[in-house]
């Protein structure tokens, strides 16, 4: 029997960990079947996001916690001026639509999670009204 040193061990089990967080899977002939990678709240950008236009989402907040819908997602212009350093190239703004009239009915800090998205995001969201009178809620990724 082949003995393996922990070095490998480690480093075989960092792979596996890595595979599963990028969406590879391997089928039983040994091929790479790669499926996505798993998104994170932090460097989400607004063409990860489109795809979950019409899913729904939790979000707890200061008030209350309930399920949102993404309704849009959009981007603005391209500013050359931002800077390098920030995470995201470009901002972008989702539009949520609240399960229940009136669940947040002041501009706060809730935590977004969504299981296509690792770990929870915590991002500032505004409660607006639309042109029927319906509050949802505005955030702008930065």
């Amino acid at each position: 029997m082949k003995r393996y040193s922990r070095r490998h061990f480690l480093g075989a089990v960092l792979l596996a960990g890595s595979m599963a967080l990028t969406g590879h899977s391997y089928a039983n002939d040994g091929t790479d079947t790669y499926s996505y990678s798993m998104k994170n709240w932090q460097t989400l950008v607004a063409t990860e996001m489109e795809p979950l236009i019409g899913q729904s989402f939790s979000a707890y907040g200061v008030e209350a916690s309930c399920t949102v819908i993404l309704e849009t997602v959009w981007e603005g212009l391209l500013d050359p001026n931002r800077p390098a350093s920030l995470s995201r190239k470009q901002s972008f703004v989702a539009k949520f639509t609240p399960a229940w009239e009136g669940c947040f009915s002041n501009d706060q800090i809730v935590q977004l999670s969504h299981p296509d998205i690792m770990g929870q995001g915590d991002v500032f969201a505004m409660v607006k009204v639309d042109s029927q009178d319906k509050s949802y809620l505005e955030v702008v990724f930065n």
